[in-house]
Order: C-alpha cells, then sequence, then structure tokens
C-alpha cells in the first residue's frame, strides 16, 4: 500500500465518518424536535383542562347559591302553608 492509498483510505473514513456523525446529529435534533412539540402539546391540553375545570368550579357554585336560595325559598312557602293550615283549622273549630 502506497502513502497515495492511504491518504484515499483515510479520507474515505473520514467522509463516511462526518456522513454518520451528521446522520446521528439530524436524528437527535429531529427527536428532540418532536419531544419538544409533544411537551408543548401536553401543556396546552393541561392548560386547556385547567381552564374547563375552572369554569365548571363556577358554575358549580353558582348552582350550588342558586340551590340554597331556592331551599330557603322551599322552606318559607312550607312555613307559610302550616301557618295557613293551623288557620283553617282554628276557622273549623269556631264554626
Amino acid at each position: 500500500m502506497t502513502q497515495e492509498s492511504k491518504q484515499a483510505n483515510s479520507s474515505k473514513i473520514i467522509v463516511i465518518v462526518s456522513v454518520l456523525f451528521i446522520l446521528s446529529l439530524s436524528v437527535n435534533i429531529a427527536y428532540f424536535l418532536k419531544s419538544a412539540k409533544d411537551q408543548k402539546a401536553e401543556a396546552f391540553r393541561t392548560n386547556q383542562q385547567a381552564l374547563i375545570l375552572a369554569e365548571k368550579d363556577k358554575q358549580l357554585e353558582s348552582d350550588k347559591a342558586l340551590y340554597t336560595s331556592l331551599a330557603a325559598r322551599l322552606h318559607t312557602e312550607i312555613k307559610k302553608a302550616g301557618e295557613l293550615e293551623e288557620a283553617l283549622k282554628k276557622c273549623k273549630g269556631e264554626e
């Protein structure tokens, strides 16, 4: 083997190793970008879910306040009905 053929083989090896290095680097960058995209999508989904939960919590609090108000009104009406029944019994008893 001559000096020129050694240099040619060495150059070929350097080119092959360089191509493999660039290919490996490209794959790593593509994987990193995909991973970053997936994390961004997951963060977006998590944020959307948090917004939905916050809205549902507001609705629940609103419904709870409405229920409490209606329950208080019902209690008042039942109390009035009871008083009216007592008054009716008294009126029937007097007759």
